[in-house]
């Protein structure tokens, strides 16, 4: 349930324009559905990690950090690819 709020409110942050905010709350959320399992099995946790993974991209991306938002987009299609 808690990364789960994370994500939400990163999300509510990047849409309302507080974008470092929603960069710090998202990377935070990756991290909590990260320690779920190591992210090996737990189906629930690795799509809800994909799922915020996109919502950082867009953050990342208004950032103007182009790259780090493809390279965290690998990361989480490897995950959900596994």
């Amino acid at each position: 349930a808690y990364a789960a709020a994370l994500t939400q409110a990163g999300f509510v942050q990047q849409r309302t324009n507080r974008n470092d905010a929603a960069l710090a709350t998202l990377t935070a959320a990756r991290e909590a559905y990260r320690a779920v399992d190591g992210l090996g099995g737990d189906g629930d946790a690795q799509v809800n990690f994909a799922i915020t993974t996109s919502w950082l991209m867009d953050a990342l991306s208004t950032a103007g950090r182009e790259a780090d938002a493809l390279r965290v987009g690998d990361e989480a299609r490897a995950v959900v690819t596994q």
